[in-house]
């Protein structure tokens, strides 16, 4: 969310929330916290009617917006070979004409801690409400590579590019002034068009480095995600101290198999993992 400063009200929306309720988009956020104890319905609602509900930036709109669309089922098995079914960097399913693009948030927001909630709900704070979401276009190269590390080697080189950029920093702003001077509709075609533009939704957030509680409850994983994105996929990456929550939104025409899409990306990990192990061994 951007600053509450900018609206006012009784049931005021900052920026992002108004971009995310237009018809065009119409997307919701939706996380997942896994808690260590048991949950008190009694205590969680207590403390929220004590500080969240009391927020003007706070409220619950449901909308119900049915469309229909022809979907196409990706292919699971581009990396195999079709006689032998080995993967082959020369020899493979992959089609030559395919173009895969990325949209990768960023929050342009410098980073000032985490605050405590009361804090930041007491009358003229100066802690600020959320982030400032910026994004970048990314390119996937589809490509079967006999060292692991080659994709990380490449991805890693691209993104290095764009942080020296001024992509991020940007779009968040041009955004804020095309909803603010033409209005919501336009905000909403324009971001539309850009996702509708590209293939895969990709966020990462780095979360707190140690444990942290929700009202008396202490947390145990985050797994954040978002519906009503115009993409086929859309991936999340969670930190929560020690541990990582990879997250998949999947339309289940396009993917019908999300579950063994996450085994995959696991299995992908390991192989880096061990592939880096191994070079820094052979190094030593």
């Amino acid at each position: 969310m951007a600053n509450d400063e900018a609206f006012t009200g009784e049931e005021a929306l900052d920026p992002a929330a108004q971009l995310f309720h237009a018809q065009r988009l119409n997307c919701y956020i939706v996380t997942i916290v896994g808690f260590k104890t048991k949950i008190n319905p009694n205590v969680i609602k207590a403390g929220l009617e004590h500080t969240l509900l009391k927020h003007p930036l706070f409220c619950s709109k449901i909308k119900v917006d049915e469309k229909e669309g022809k979907e196409h089922e990706m292919d699971p098995d581009y990396a195999e070979d079709e006689k032998d079914g080995g993967a082959r960097q020369n020899n493979n399913n992959i089609p030559e004409s395919i173009r895969l693009r990325a949209i990768v948030f960023a929050n342009i927001r410098p980073t000032a801690g985490i605050q405590a909630m009361a804090e930041m709900m007491k009358k003229g704070s100066k802690d600020k409400w959320g982030n400032e979401i910026g994004f970048v276009i990314v390119p996937l190269t589809i490509a079967l590579h006999g060292d692991p590390l080659d994709y990380i080697e490449r991805a890693k080189a691209k993104m290095e590019r764009k942080k020296l950029s001024l992509e991020a920093r940007c779009t968040f702003p041009f955004s804020n002034y095309v909803l603010k001077t033409f209005g919501v509709k336009a905000a909403a075609a324009l971001t539309h068009t850009v996702f509708t533009n590209t293939t895969v939704a990709f966020s990462n957030v780095v979360g707190p480095l140690e444990e942290i509680s929700f009202i008396g409850h202490p947390i145990a994983f985050l797994a954040p995600s978002i519906y009503g994105f115009p993409h086929a996929i859309t991936i999340h990456c969670q930190s929560y101290v020690n541990k990582m929550t990879i997250i998949l939104a999947v339309d289940p025409n396009v993917v019908p198999h999300p579950h063994q899409l996450l085994d995959d990306i696991e299995e992908s990990l390991q192989l880096i993992k061990d592939a880096a192990l191994k070079r820094r061994s052979s190094k030593i």
